[in-house]
This record gives structure tokens, C-alpha cells and sequence, in this order.
């Protein structure tokens, strides 16, 4: 998806490609680790917060995730920073949630269709906060979410259409990853195990 180019080629520019790669995925990992601390704040309270930070910080996943330069990092960010902020506007209802929250899943969904994930999550999330609210404030709240997640998608969309940007299915993305992984085991470039490198091969 266009998204990601744009971010990295704005930031790209000025200060180098591989420079702003690796910026985006420490500035991502330390927003993975605050969208846990917000999430277990919002479900359980302080001491909660500061004990998942530090889990989160010390996972295997987010430190390697923080040096890769592709847009897994970013993906994973908006998306946990979309799933906690729903958690926070259904236990806490403040409607500044809801924005933060539409924001995040809008950069998830525009920057990979595998964003699209994060939907179904705080679609539940919005529908816990809006029980027993008043009609002019659950009209707020989904107008403060929808709204930038719909405004995302226009400008991805029109990113797509206006620099005729080839959009490849989810199947054709799922099939070229697959393959990818596939074709160097089979190889015997990881591991050299003839049984491995047979259940690899004409798949």
C-alpha cells in the first residue's frame, strides 16, 4: 500500500531512507510497549500499566520488531495503539479515545490489508462503550472514530488511483510471502535436512 512509502519517503528525504526506516521501528516499539501500558491501565489500573510496559519491552518480538525496516513494525504499532485505545474508551468512555482510536485503526487498515484485522476488535470495543450512553453522545463517539478511519481510506484510495499504484489481492500477497518463505528451505538455506527440504520443495 502506498501509505508507508509516503510516510518513509517524507522522512526519507531529508535524513535518509535507512535512517527513517529504523527511526520508525524504534519510535513503533516504544509505542507497542505504551499501548500496553494504556490497555492494562484501562482494564486493571496503574501498577497494571507499568508491570505490562515492562513485559511488552521485554518481548523477543517487539526489540527484533524495533531494527526491521519494512512496515511490520509501523502495522504492528497503529494496531496495538487502535486495539488499547478502544479498551480505554470502553472502560473509561472519554470520546478523545474514540479519535485516537479511529486514527490508529485508519493507519492500520491504510498502510497494510492485513490492518483490516483490527476491525472487528474495536468495532467490539466501540459497541461496549456506547451501552447504557446517552444518543448524542454515542453519535459523537462513532463520528470521532469513523471519522478518521474513513478519511484514512479516502486518502489511501486516492493515493492508489492518482499515482496508478498496482494493488496486489490478499492471496497474491499471501501466496509471494509464502513462496518466499518456501523457496529457501527448500534450498537448504536455513537448515540442511533432507526430510525439510523435501516437505519444501513442489508445494
Amino acid at each position: 500500500k502506498p501509505l508507508f512509502g509516503l510516510i518513509l519517503g517524507g522522512l526519507g528525504e531529508p535524513m535518509g531512507y535507512l535512517e527513517a526506516a529504523q527511526l520508525l521501528g524504534r519510535a513503533s516499539a516504544c509505542l507497542i510497549v505504551i499501548s500496553a501500558a494504556i490497555g492494562a491501565w484501562a482494564l486493571v489500573g496503574p501498577l497494571a500499566a507499568v508491570g505490562a510496559a515492562v513485559i511488552a519491552a521485554l518481548m523477543p518480538l517487539v526489540v527484533d520488531g524495533g531494527l526491521w525496516v519494512n512496515n511490520y513494525p509501523l502495522l504492528s504499532a497503529s494496531s496495538s495503539v487502535a486495539i488499547a485505545a478502544g479498551v480505554a474508551l470502553a472502560r473509561r468512555g472519554h470520546p478523545a479515545w474514540a479519535t485516537l482510536c479511529g486514527l490508529a485503526a485508519g493507519l492500520a487498515i491504510g498502510l497494510d490489508v492485513r490492518g483490516l484485522a483490527v476491525v472487528p476488535t474495536v468495532s467490539a470495543l466501540l459497541l461496549v462503550s456506547l451501552h447504557a450512553t446517552a444518543w448524542r453522545r454515542r453519535l459523537l463517539i462513532i463520528g470521532l472514530m469513523g471519522a478518521p478511519i474513513v478519511s484514512l481510506l479516502a486518502y489511501d484510495a486516492w493515493l492508489t488511483q492518482a499515482h496508478s499504484i498496482p494493488q496486489f489481492s490478499l492471496e497474491s500477497q499471501s501466496q509471494r510471502q509464502r513462496q518466499t518463505v518456501l523457496e529457501p528451505i527448500a534450498r537448504g538455506q536455513y537448515v540442511a535436512q533432507p526430510q525439510l527440504t523435501a516437505a519444501c520443495t513442489n508445494i
